[in-house]
């Protein structure tokens, strides 16, 4: 199995003189009580240091950021999921999930995304029945995807931000390792689709939230690393098609694809 060496969970994201200081977890949100996240630009001399003594090092460093964006397919589950995926394509161009993929200088991939809860796909994952409380699918997390299975380009989109500085590739895997374990927000995701009962009930964005849907995971990583050129999304009112069409009128985005090369080591 692909394992990425993203050693970055020591990196504080409160202030950066406390780098030296810090030694917890501070970006692992389900480790326990964690430190209000600071604005970006305190925590951006750390990433940088960070991604300099990596290099310096011959550890592998993060080189690329890829946001992969799935078209709307046939669904293989219920009824209820094809109908659902329909009215998710019907709002947002098409798209029907979107997610952040990291690419380390030695070719492997790691993807930060969230899903709804399938008990069909957990027992698939766990070959046996879910025990209560317990998921594999439902929440942030962190997969390992085999690009030559798991981005078939027939109904993925990979589109690589290119214009992203060491830092901020950091920062961004950063944001949503702090994200994870917490759980998808269904309903939150449903009121987009409710123009006039949605707009009331959604209420304000905060830089982190407590629970999410895919696009605004992104969005939000995205709006941390950078909130001048994002200060226009609201990630809770976020689609994939709102954030496709802002990064591509930005110059943020180049299609390529296919998320390419990837390592042929076995799985």
């Amino acid at each position: 199995m692909i394992v990425l060496n993203f050693a970055i969970a020591r990196v504080s994201t409160t202030a950066a003189s406390d780098m030296e200081e810090s030694t917890d977890p501070l970006l692992q949100h389900n480790s326990g009580p964690i430190a209000p996240l600071a604005i970006f630009d305190e925590c951006r001399e750390n990433f940088q240091q960070l991604y300099n003594e990596h290099q310096h090092s011959g550890h592998p460093v993060i080189t690329d950021v890829y946001v992969q964006m799935m078209r709307s397919v046939e669904s293989r589950s219920s009824a209820m999921m094809s109908l659902e995926r329909k009215i998710i394509a019907t709002h947002c161009d098409g798209y029907v999930h979107i997610e952040l993929a990291f690419v380390d200088s030695q070719n492997h991939v790691a993807a930060w995304t969230v899903n709804r809860y399938d008990p069909a796909k957990d027992a698939k994952e766990l070959g046996r029945d879910p025990r209560p409380g317990e998921r594999v699918t439902g929440y942030v997390h962190q997969v390992y995807p085999d690009v030559r299975r798991s981005y078939d380009p027939r109904w993925w989109e990979s589109y690589n931000l290119g214009t992203l500085h060491p830092d901020e590739r950091y920062g961004l895997y950063a944001f949503c390792q702090r994200q994870e374990g917490k759980p998808m927000d269904k309903w939150g995701m449903y009121l987009n689709f409710m123009p006039l009962v949605g707009e009331w009930f959604i209420g304000a964005s905060q830089t982190e939230e407590e629970k999410y849907f895919c696009s605004q995971l992104v969005a939000s990583a995205l709006k941390w690393i950078r909130p001048r050129q994002f200060s226009h999304i609201d990630p809770r009112r976020c689609t994939p098609a709102i954030l496709h069409q802002t990064m591509v009128h930005n110059g943020d985005f180049f299609l390529t694809g296919g998320l390419r090369p990837i390592t042929q080591e076995s799985l």
